[in-house]
């Protein structure tokens, strides 16, 4: 019984610790100002509060005490420059080294008010089922909110699609991110936020670049109620047979007409390889979704059978019984929530992000297979009148899939690797929620007894 004691103290005892650290230490609080505080309300010594005093406790602290700042070191300004992010293509001359390159003068894009703005971000939210009568199908909106200027339009699924596809005909060797096709006739709520943070992420990369920017038909995307007029307009899909037809904002296109083997074959294996090591996490994680599931199943049933135990107490007026077996009950019904809302984490904070990114990896291929195409048409050129225009062509498919490449790919994985950190961030904070959830109940308990 003494070692049975003794455990029901530490573990009480490291819940109360775990919470404290959670809401002072973590949140940048005075620990010592706290101390203090606890020493004039009631004691400093831990084993003297409930979790529910010192829950009580914390709030009032933090109604008079704000997070001390951490020291922000001054930075010289010539360091600034030094880690100042480079220009991709500047980047690439560097790791291509000596490379022949030629510049080519086109004729410039035309700026939009679009592409004037600053600071541009879309969020699309608000999915709504509509029904159109008898005559169609019920389908999907979602409103695209475009900021600063305040733009609010409602836009169907089949919509993002082809936007995406009409900027990857007008901007060829441009990266335009893509979009995950559901398999699905019947969209779920999970689906529904998934398309959200999906087509969120994938206008915000398109924003995000200048020369895409300069598209009349993405202004209106983001901009006009109406969109069908601009759907039946639209161009059908063309080839590229002079480097005139390609856009640039400065007049200029760089082309590099190196074939670069070797530099590809690595962008090849990290791609497979990633591929490979994405989809056997993608198992794993869905794997322990399933199993939390059930999990969360079992114990829900369990409750069900502690509520049955529960009302035979209560039949017989043994109200000790009948509150031992309510705080069990309730205990469990807690963990169930606590499991379910922690694989819902799962799949906001590791499962989409993934899925993102082997989607980017996926317009990379197409921008390989787009060069590669562009080198197949030189190549059987030579000897016809229009080989040096085919040459020009693939210089600047060459170039820009490489810059593409070496961007991306750099910029996909930090931002994977981040939500990904986060998403275990988030986890690490959720044991403490479960032993906060036991706490409470081997706490009450003692007190009961």
């Amino acid at each position: 019984m003494q070692n049975q004691s003794e455990y029901i103290q530490q573990a009480i005892r490291k819940s109360k610790q775990q919470f404290l650290i959670a809401e002072i230490l973590d949140l940048n609080y005075d620990s010592d100002a706290f101390l203090s505080f606890c020493q004039d309300k009631k004691s400093s010594d831990i084993d003297e509060w409930t979790l529910e005093e010192l829950d009580l406790c914390v709030q009032e602290f933090k109604k008079n005490h704000k997070p001390i700042l951490k020291h922000k070191e001054t930075i010289n300004p010539q360091v600034v420059s030094i880690v100042k992010p480079m220009d991709p293509l500047e980047k690439v001359r560097k790791v291509l080294g000596k490379v022949s390159e030629s510049v080519v003068e086109v004729d410039p894009v035309n700026i939009n008010e679009l592409n004037r703005m600053e600071n541009v971000k879309v969020l699309v939210c608000n999915p709504e089922l509509v029904d159109p009568g008898l005559f169609s199908s019920k389908y999907y909106q979602f409103i695209v909110n475009t900021q600063p200027a305040n733009w609010l339009v409602k836009r169907k699924i089949e919509d993002f699609f082809w936007i995406r596809d009409m900027l990857v005909n007008d901007f060829p060797g441009v990266y335009v991110p893509s979009i995950h096709k559901s398999t699905k006739s019947k969209l779920e709520e999970k689906g529904l936020y998934k398309r959200q943070v999906l087509y969120s992420g994938f206008l915000n990369n398109i924003v995000s670049s200048q020369v895409i920017r300069t598209s009349q038909l993405l202004l209106a995307f983001l901009k006009e109620p109406d969109l069908k007029p601009y759907t039946r307009a639209a161009k059908k899909p063309y080839r590229i047979l002079k480097i005139s037809q390609v856009k640039s904002l400065n007049r200029e296109i760089v082309c590099i007409f190196e074939e670069l083997f070797d530099k590809y074959e690595q962008i090849n294996n990290f791609l497979l390889k990633t591929d490979k090591i994405l989809l056997e996490l993608l198992e794993k994680l869905k794997k322990l979704i399933h199993d939390s599931v059930t999990l969360a199943d079992s114990i829900k049933n369990y409750a069900k059978i502690i509520s049955e135990s529960k009302q035979n107490y209560f039949s017989i007026k043994n109200e000790v019984g009948t509150s031992v077996y309510e705080e069990v009950e309730n205990s469990l019904y807690s963990w169930a929530d606590f499991i379910m809302k922690s694989t819902k984490n799962i799949y906001e904070d590791m499962i989409i992000p993934i899925k993102a990114y082997k989607m980017d990896m996926l317009t990379l291929k197409d921008l390989i297979k787009d060069k590669d195409t562009a080198l197949g048409n030189y190549k059987s050129s030579l000897g016809k009148s229009n080989y040096n225009e085919l040459k020009e062509v693939f210089g600047y498919y060459n170039c820009a899939c490489f810059t593409q490449c070496e961007k991306v790919m750099c910029e996909s994985l930090n931002q994977l690797q981040n939500k990904i950190a986060a998403g275990f961030k988030k986890k690490s904070e959720e044991s403490l929620q479960f032993h906060l959830i036991w706490g409470q109940l081997i706490e009450q308990l003692t007190i009961t007894y």
